[in-house]
């Protein structure tokens, strides 16, 4: 094992071998001073395990983080929290929670808002350690968050292209027993530049509207929020990306 140990740092590490007088290192040695740069410049990394991948709004978000030295992969509590943070898919925090070791283990849970919308959201883990090299180093994974009001009415979402590769959207919401149209009263959506659009639709509760392609790099999700019966449901919906090679 020693000299696995020795040959995989010769290769990360070769100058190293040849700064000694004699020109003999042995394994032991490498191994001491690979442990001596862990301390003098540690990394942390971050895993999580959560308790499921589909939640509710309301419901908690149960997790436990094992924080360890990156290269050595030994626990590590040298950080005083574990911060966790719940963004949207329009890379909005939703919330956030500090989480302190207890007997050596980071654990805890977030509660989601009763009134959170359904989508495709992202959980990130990391210390301020981490924070200080940027989000490159934090814990990521995207779980995803339904409504209820889901079991009853959904929307079909249509998405096309014209000539100036704009986006041409056409939302139908739907009876989920049935699968007949329904009309909600009252319909918003975020446009491209963050502002809430109220929209009445036709007699088939259907709507129209043309958005600017999402610029590269940022997600491409339409936020809609309506009122049926009383009831108001809110979700992000992907917008499929056209096929061509321009930049989305």
């Amino acid at each position: 094992m020693k000299y696995a140990v020795f040959i995989l740092l010769a290769i990360l590490f070769p100058v190293s071998f040849y700064a000694q007088q004699d020109g003999i290192v042995s394994p032991d040695s490498i191994v001491s001073s690979f442990n001596k740069q862990i301390n003098a410049y540690p990394m942390e990394k971050i895993h999580v395990q959560t308790d499921k991948s589909y939640y509710l709004g309301g419901e908690d978000v149960w997790f436990r983080v094992f924080l360890v030295e990156a290269l050595s992969h030994r626990p590590d509590t040298s950080s005083r929290y574990v911060y966790a943070e719940l963004i949207d898919p329009l890379d909005a925090l939703v919330c956030r929670v500090k989480i302190r070791p207890v007997e050596g283990a980071y654990h805890g849970y977030m509660s989601l808002p009763e009134d959170i919308a359904e989508g495709t959201y992202q959980l990130r883990f990391y210390t301020r350690f981490m924070e200080e090299r940027g989000d490159d180093y934090f814990f990521k994974r995207k779980i995803m968050v339904g409504d209820p009001l889901s079991a009853l009415y959904y929307t079909k979402a249509i998405f096309t292209y014209d000539e100036k590769k704009r986006i041409k959207a056409e939302l139908h919401f739907i009876d989920t027993e049935n699968q007949m149209p329904i009309v909600p009263e009252k319909i918003q959506i975020l446009d491209e530049k963050q502002k809430t659009k109220t929209l009445d639709p036709d007699e088939n509760g259907m709507i129209r509207l043309t958005l600017e392609p999402p610029k590269k790099g940022k997600m491409s999700v339409l936020y809609v929020k309506y009122d049926y019966k009383g009831k108001f449901h809110k979700e992000y919906i992907p917008i499929e990306i056209a096929n061509d090679n321009f930049d989305v």
